[in-house]
């Protein structure tokens, strides 16, 4: 390091001192008057005359969060802002003048930071070192590089990089020097894309044995598609992808109009070879053999030979409690891989494999690739092709409990269930697989397609599945370290339904659980209270939607809400209850359309602003509450509610 120019004196040393505690009392201040307009804009959010203009002033507050505050929470340092402030909600006027009234006070105090800033630089510049990049410490260093990262940003993610993310900034960073090449070292890989092959375990192993690698990866993302067991004949294999490349023909001759980059001709020509190989497919399959097939049909045996050799070896790997060790000790290497995903829906590379028609050259070699190509849980049940087993969820879980990690963030992102009777723990396993669950934070459930009872043949597989998730659920969240839990299960036939009762207290408090998620779930109306009673107070975000009450009233689900208060708070398109019987305008005007930032009267009222239940007041026939569409006609009314 270079020596000091100067040797600073006493009264040089007092005077920083000074200067620096102005600025920090001129800071603290800058955050106060930072925060009092965030909220400011929150509550101008209240009197906005269209849902357009909530949404600028929302995105507006969200703006001036960020860059005041980074990821910090605004509410945590003054929760009772919202309350003190109760004054301003009558009157826009109120809400404006105090607004410019904050804006100056924050012009004034940035006049004042700025100044001292200047006043230390001088005062400090004979004193100061010549420092380079590199004599920062790793740590600041490393905070600094986080910043060259590419990632989608949520302001309520529940961990994160579960976005996508790019390393192409960070591969060129390692070419600085050696140091910033070995601190940059840790961005490279923050989510590891996992599936059921040796190649896969072989990378997870380098990458967790990797000094510096190693301790920047936060998630495994699972792949959960699989190789089919019904492809084990070669006419269901044919048939299949005949179908396939089929309906890809018939996609792309009806979008052709849209494709700006290939032109007529070259569109022409695309289409012709598709149908031209859909006809030599259906040929092969039926054996009605032509001149000139008996290549294609050697290609055909070939993709479908090296097919059965990844089925067999993906089974024998789902089979192997080797490979599940291996995969347990490697993510036990990587302190902070602790968010587990598992994902069945098709994404990325292998999305864009499966598509022939898009992509230039020869088009036998992408029916090739194609091919070779596992499949998700929902194309299997669509086709009505083996369902995937789900028993390999629950040994990999259990896999990293035996290999001493506790998970944090378990989220399954599912098409279809598949045969969910895999994912109850057994007798003997329960006790250990609970035993792994004890610092799990936040829970997630996406599913996408959910087969009811009157889905099903015999009327009873519905009932099983149903019974084999929520066992599964209520076994991973058994635990009191919970944060964040979120639910959707999208019906195919009937409501899925689900105590919460059951599945989630399981009678333990529910201290920490600020964060709820609830989507397209079926409800008892006394337990759906009676949990909501349970959880913490004040509640952080509060979000339902398409949830359906099969019985009581949603007003006392609205006066149960309002008892926490939640931060944030959504009711989007419940139905059940009084809201099969409340018009489409009305419906939009008590939980809106859908557009996020704009707050609704049923979200105002739960938020506790002083409004009396909205459902209650339209019922009432509350002045404030009259319906929209009563001079409309009874056949017009039924439309509507149809429509929406």
């Amino acid at each position: 390091m270079a020596p000091l120019v100067k040797v600073p004196t006493p009264e040089d040393l007092k005077a920083l001192e000074t200067a620096y505690n102005g600025l920090r009392a001129a800071r603290e201040r800058l955050e106060a008057a930072n925060l009092d307009i965030y909220h400011l804009l929150g509550l101008k959010c209240v009197h906005a005359t269209s849902p357009e203009e909530s949404e600028s002033l929302s995105q507006l507050a969200l703006q001036h969060k960020i860059a005041a505050f980074g990821k910090q929470n605004p509410w945590s340092m003054n929760p009772d802002i919202g309350h003190q402030r109760k004054r301003f909600l009558d009157s826009s006027e109120l809400v404006d003048q105090e607004l410019d009234r904050a804006n100056a006070s924050k012009a004034q105090l940035e006049t004042v930071h700025n100044a001292l800033r200047c006043c230390i630089d001088q005062l400090s510049r004979p004193f100061v070192r010549k420092l380079s990049l590199v004599d920062f410490p790793d740590e600041i260093l490393l905070e600094i590089f986080t910043h060259l990262e590419d990632h989608v940003f949520r302001a309520f993610e529940k961990y994160p990089y579960s976005r996508w993310h790019s390393s192409r900034d960070i591969k060129s960073l390692r070419l600085v020097c050696r140091r910033v090449s070995n601190i940059s070292s840790q961005l490279l890989v923050r989510v590891f894309h996992f599936d059921f092959s040796q190649q896969s375990l072989q990378r997870l192993e380098e990458i967790s044995r990797h000094p510096v690698v190693s301790k920047g990866v936060h998630i495994i993302h699972v792949n959960l598609s699989f190789y089919n067991g019904s492809f084990a004949e070669p006419e269901e294999f044919l048939a299949f992808y005949g179908q396939d490349v089929e309906q890809q023909v018939g996609i792309y001759e009806r979008s052709k109009l849209l494709q700006s980059s290939v032109t007529e001709e070259a569109a022409a020509e695309k289409i012709a070879k598709g149908r031209e190989l859909v006809a030599t497919l259906y040929r092969l399959w039926s054996g009605a053999l032509s001149e000139g097939d008996e290549q294609y049909q050697l290609h055909i045996n070939e993709s479908h030979r090296l097919y059965l050799e990844l089925l067999h070896k993906q089974d024998a790997l789902l089979e192997s409690d080797v490979f599940y060790q291996a995969a347990g000790s490697a993510i036990a290497r990587m302190p902070q891989a602790r968010a587990l995903v598992f994902d069945d829906r098709a994404s990325g590379p292998d999305l864009e494999s499966r598509v022939i028609m898009a992509r230039d050259g020869d088009i036998w070699e992408r029916l090739r690739a194609c091919m070779l190509q596992t499949l998700s849980g929902r194309t299997a049940e669509r086709n009505q092709l083996e369902l995937p087993k789900r028993g390999c969820i629950l040994r990999l879980i259990d896999a990293f409990r035996g290999a001493g990690v506790f998970l944090h963030h378990l989220d399954l992102r599912l098409d279809y269930l598949g045969q969910s009777v895999d994912l109850a723990p057994s007798a003997d396993l329960q006790p250990l697989f609970l035993s792994g669950m004890q610092q799990l934070e936040s829970f997630s459930l996406q599913l996408e397609f959910f087969r009811g009872d009157d889905d099903s043949d015999d009327g009873e597989d519905g009932g099983e599945d149903e019974q084999g998730l929520c066992q599964f659920v209520s076994t991973c969240l058994a635990t009191s370290s919970l944060k964040a839990l979120s639910l959707h299960v999208r019906p195919g036939g009937e409501w899925f339904r689900m105590s919460l009762q059951e599945t989630v207290c399981q009678g333990k408090p529910l201290n920490g659980l600020a964060e709820v998620d609830l989507g397209q779930l079926d409800f008892d109306c006394a337990d759906l209270i009676a949990f909501v009673r349970r959880l913490t107070k004040p509640l952080c975000r509060f979000s339902m939607t398409g949830v359906h009450l099969r019985n009581g009233s949603w007003g006392d689900v609205l006066d149960a809400l309002r008892e926490h208060k939640p931060k944030l708070v959504s009711l989007r398109t419940p139905s059940g209850a009084e809201c099969d019987n409340i018009s489409l305008g009305d419906r939009q005007r008590l939980f809106g359309t859908g557009t996020w930032g704009h707050r609704t009267d049923v979200d105002a009222y739960i938020a506790g602003i002083p409004l009396p239940n909205p459902i209650r007041a339209l019922q009432d026939g509350s002045p404030d509450f009259e319906s929209e569409e009563d001079d409309l006609d009874p056949d017009e009314d039924d439309a509507m509610d149809t429509e929406g």
